[in-house]
């Protein structure tokens, strides 16, 4: 460490162990400075160094801007994943849909939007009325016919026999020009239970296709 004018000056080493990276990294950032802005160097007795203060706040800059690009998309509103899709389609488990998703057969929806986990993976979501409309009238994997790949074909839709559903006509018919995310906190605050505003937009999109029980 040297100082130049009252101005500390450290060397690559110095740099790396202060904020815990390595020379090689340094090195790195140093050999493409013509486009990523790395301050100066000065030559002190054959070897370089840079200002500290300087440094510190281009390297706070860089991983400022490295964070910020890698930041999780947002979990988007309204819209349902894998475990609601699967529910829907009367499964237990999300195998069945997430096969769907990387071995789509005829027809099947193409997630709307991908969520970015802390983890770095993505997980689909899909709107509501499309997971119902699938839920209804897909086709099933391994040329099925007509109808619900996953529901009993007794069932006339998703949701039949479910108390939600009752309790979602009613808000329909109490509401008739309430918007989705009205009738939506409606519900919530209705129902005891705790469910996520994707199942109430589903179910309201099944009370909307359906109005009275089939």
């Amino acid at each position: 460490m040297r100082y130049i004018d009252g101005r500390r000056h450290e060397t690559r080493a110095e740099l790396a162990a202060r904020h815990s990276l390595s020379p090689n990294t340094l090195s790195r950032y140093w050999a493409a400075r013509d486009t990523n802005g790395h301050p100066p160097a000065v030559r002190i007795e054959r070897t370089l160094h840079w200002p500290s203060r300087e440094f510190d706040q281009w390297l706070g800059g860089l991983q400022a801007e490295g964070a910020a690009t890698t930041q999780p998309t947002p979990k988007p509103e309204g819209m349902g994943g894998p475990a609601e899709f699967a529910r829907i389609c009367g499964h237990s488990t999300t195998h069945t849909v997430m096969d769907w998703v990387h071995n789509p057969p005829q027809g099947f929806p193409a997630p709307d939007h991908w969520h970015e986990l802390p983890s770095g993976r993505k997980r689909p979501y899909w709107q509501p009325e499309r997971m119902t409309a699938w839920a209804e009238h897909g086709r099933g994997p391994r040329g099925q016919g007509k109808g619900n790949p996953g529901r009993p074909r007794s069932q006339p839709h998703p949701y039949a026999g479910d108390p939600r559903l009752a309790l979602a006509r009613q808000v329909l018919a109490e509401n008739p020009g309430a918007t989705t995310t009205d009738l939506v906190r409606l519900m919530v605050q209705r129902y005891p239970e705790h469910y996520s505003k994707a199942a109430w937009t589903s179910i309201l999109t099944t009370a909307r296709q359906h109005p009275t029980e089939e």
